[in-house]
């Protein structure tokens, strides 16, 4: 953070390690319904049990964020959708919205938790 304005120091990367494993999952069960999509009859105890590892996935997530406090220190802002954008009279207003939350010191970048060695947490982890 810029150190201006009214924001607490939080730092992101509490979050993207509380997150890394849920990630993971999240990402292999993607792959995986992508995968059947493409196939024809699954069968629907397959899809029932998608749905049910996305809802379990969730629920890790969830409590990730909640052990490491990130929820009383961040308010997460939905992207907004390239498929279905705002029309302009909205993108005006969540322009503005954004701007007084920067000028306000409020907003955390991808840049504020630092350089990440991912070369130096895979030889911890070996």
């Amino acid at each position: 953070m810029s150190g201006k304005g009214y924001g607490a120091h939080v730092d992101p990367e509490n979050v993207s390690e509380a997150l890394d494993s849920a990630r993971r999952l999240r990402l292999a069960l993607n792959v995986l319904r992508d995968g059947l999509n493409e196939q024809v009859g699954v069968p629907g105890v397959i899809t029932e049990g998608l749905y049910a590892a996305s809802d379990f996935i969730t629920e890790m997530e969830e409590a990730a964020l909640t052990q490491s406090g990130c929820a009383e220190h961040y308010l997460i802002i939905r992207p907004l959708s390239l498929a279905s954008p705002p029309p302009p009279d909205l993108m005006g207003k969540i322009g503005g919205a954004v701007r007084v939350l920067a000028e306000c010191g409020l907003l955390v970048g991808q840049h504020d938790a630092g350089p990440r060695d991912y070369g130096a947490k895979r030889n911890e982890e070996a």
